[in-house]
């Protein structure tokens, strides 16, 4: 999973799919905010995993 998050936080080029008879939404297709994204969940999430950071949290009340 670490390795397929570090490839779209460096990945450059042409998105796949991101013109008009390929995708709906190919205006929401952002690769710098992917990017940006991507680096921000590897870096805090992916590479810092602990055992406090493995259950999911719950909302009170």
């Amino acid at each position: 999973m670490a390795d397929a998050y570090r490839y779209m936080a460096e990945f450059t080029g042409e998105i796949p799919a991101a013109k008009a008879e390929m995708c709906g939404n190919y205006l929401d297709h952002n690769l710098e905010i992917t990017k940006i994204e991507c680096r921000k969940f590897l870096e805090e999430v992916l590479e810092q995993i602990k055992e406090e950071n493995m259950v999911y949290p719950r909302q009170q009340g």
